[in-house]
């Protein structure tokens, strides 16, 4: 009796002793489940996307509500501008899209806004537009709003094919922009700025220190920005440049939209990685043609869009580049209108290659209908769709990973500079962004027909 007795207490030992390394177990393995479901929210938190603009807490100067600011400010020793739309929505611990929308040349980006729409759109979606300025340090004082984006080998005219142009398109000196100068090229097919625009040569994937990039930075800094929507759009070269950011910035970019985009003749290039692309262009373009001999109306050679998207199906590792590419129907809320219609190519890809078609000439889409809706619909529409990769927080002050980066030098209204960024020096080619709100123009009033 006795021994059954103490073999019972045992018993109840060894199984209390069970139960606690049981239990003992159980909560080690919960606190590791914790501690990796913190790691990874950590290392994941929709706050990695969030720019430094967030912990402002407050518009920058010069910013205004449901309206569109001019800013002033210097960059490589040059002035600069840009126009800056903000919805009505904008709280300043939200982070938003951005959009950078790049005008034409021999165009100015206050003309351009209304012809996009997108400032008018944004009030609906709630993202901030940036309507850079190019460059237009032409030498004729009669054409100083000659600006031009310096991308896709326009201020290089030679290149590994031949001239970018006849002999006869040669305008001589009436094209040569000081940044260019001495103009002595025979024949002269440059006929853009030669500014560092997006990288010194206006091509190519490193030494991305340009304005464009440093704006997409500034903004970063000023703006409660979602870090992994940035986005490109533009008209004309304007479209050029938003493809040339697709290349040189692809690793920062979620998507681009070029409209009556394309590059020189023999400097087409493709991101390194994937990157989402629709192309929109008018049938009867002739000023940058979209298939064919590629060849404008004044003798300038371009690169027809199948050859941009050989290149660009590969990077975005569709399965049939190279061969017969399959074609499907890309639906757009604005379909059928002026006989539009968008297709996919490529077969598996990892982003979309789309390529857009509509009854029209070279220009902004649905031009002639008044407001740009329709333009900023087809648009936001593509790109509103992605996002880029989780952006880690050690890499907000280097995302160009160039050891040349400029850094940026922020001043305030009166000129007394900021703070600024930890880890941040001035330099002196630093874009130096003297903040004046120079200029203000109202948005009109969404059209109750599209608002419905």
């Amino acid at each position: 009796r006795y021994r059954l007795k103490w073999l019972c207490v045992a018993c109840a030992v060894i199984g209390s002793c069970c139960r606690a390394v049981v239990l003992f177990a159980m909560l080690l393995l919960r606190a590791a489940w914790c501690l990796t479901l913190a790691a990874v929210a950590f290392c994941h938190s929709p706050e990695d996307s969030h720019s430094a603009g967030c912990r402002s807490g407050k518009l920058p100067l010069g910013a205004k509500l449901g309206q569109t600011m001019t800013f002033d400010g210097i960059f490589g020793g040059a002035k600069r501008r840009w126009h800056v739309h903000v919805p009505l929505s904008y709280k300043t611990d939200v982070a938003v899209p951005l959009v950078m929308a790049t005008h034409g040349w021999h165009d100015t980006a206050k003309a351009y806004e209304p012809d996009s729409g997108l400032s008018v759109l944004s009030e609906i979606h709630g993202y901030i537009v940036v309507y850079p300025e190019a460059m237009a340090d032409h030498a004729g004082a009669h054409r100083e709003s000659w600006g031009g984006w310096n991308v896709v080998g326009s201020s290089i005219g030679v290149g590994p094919l031949g001239p970018t142009c006849y002999p006869w398109a040669d305008p001589g000196v009436s094209l040569c922009y000081r940044s260019c100068s001495p103009c002595t090229q025979k024949p002269h097919c440059q006929w853009s700025s030669c500014v560092n625009d997006v990288t010194p040569s206006g091509v190519g994937t490193s030494n991305v220190t340009g304005f464009l990039p440093m704006l997409f930075d500034d903004l970063e800094e000023k703006y409660c920005i979602d870090r992994q929507r940035l986005y490109a759009t533009g008209l004309s070269n304007g479209g050029m440049a938003a493809y040339q950011l697709g290349v040189s910035m692809a690793h920062r970019l979620a998507a681009i939209a070029p409209v009556c985009g394309s590059f020189m003749k023999g400097f087409v290039q493709a991101p390194s990685i994937p990157l989402p692309v629709m192309d929109v262009h008018g049938f009867f373009d002739s000023s940058v043609p979209p298939n064919g001999t590629a060849t404008s109306s004044d003798g300038y050679f371009y690169t027809e869009v199948s050859s941009i998207f050989d290149g660009w199906r590969k990077s975005n590792k569709c399965h049939d580049h190279g061969k017969d590419v399959a074609l499907k129907h890309w639906p757009t809320p604005v379909d059928g209108e002026k006989d539009l219609y968008c297709i996919s190519e490529g077969t598996s890809c990892a982003a979309p290659v789309v390529r857009c078609g509509w009854s029209g000439p070279h220009g902004s889409f649905a031009k002639g209908l008044g407001n740009g809706i329709p333009n900023a619909r087809l648009v936001w529409s593509f790109l509103s769709q992605f996002k880029s990769e989780p952006v880690r927080k050690a890499e907000h002050t280097t995302r160009s990973s160039e050891k040349d980066h400029a850094s940026l030098t922020v001043y305030s209204k009166l000129g007394s500079p900021l703070p600024l960024a930890t880890g941040q020096e001035a330099q002196p080619e630093a874009l130096s962004a003297t903040v004046l709100a120079t200029a203000a123009s109202e948005q009109p009033l969404l059209p109750a027909a599209f608002a419905s």
